[in-house]
């Protein structure tokens, strides 16, 4: 009798083990994607600052779209979505982040089809051809 009761004992603390172990891995998975969530929170931060400003041209930048490529790309196409410069073809405004987004506003690379042509008819335009 003794033994039986024993083993229901240990059974039970076996089983009592495995839901804490499942609840300590369950918790440190839990915080792995809080400070994950917290980092691309603050990257984007970050990067809303900085990606008012074309990548290329640099020693740096020469350097990451030869070492990380994908990083390099990303940020290229980071750039060229972000909220134009009023008046000025290719260039982001600096004053908007990349999550300021104006629908009615062109985008970076919109503009760069307008860089040829003239005012709001684009006559000249390599682009917009006349029919």
């Amino acid at each position: 009798m003794k033994s039986a009761a024993i083993k229901e004992m240990l059974l039970r603390w076996k089983f009592s083990v495995r839901i804490f172990n499942c609840a300590i891995v369950a918790c440190a998975a839990l915080f792995v994607m809080y400070v994950q969530a917290q980092t691309i929170s603050y990257n984007l931060a970050v990067n809303a600052t900085k990606s008012a400003i074309e990548p290329g041209g640099t020693g740096n930048d020469a350097g990451m779209s030869i070492n990380d490529p994908d990083e390099y790309a990303w940020r290229l196409f980071e750039y060229i979505c972000r909220q134009a410069k009023p008046g000025i073809a290719g260039v982001a405004d600096p004053s908007k982040s990349i999550t300021q987004y104006e629908p009615d506003q062109p985008v970076v690379w919109e503009t760069w089809a307008l860089a040829s042509g003239q005012g709001a008819t684009q006559d000249g335009s390599e682009v917009y051809k006349t029919d």
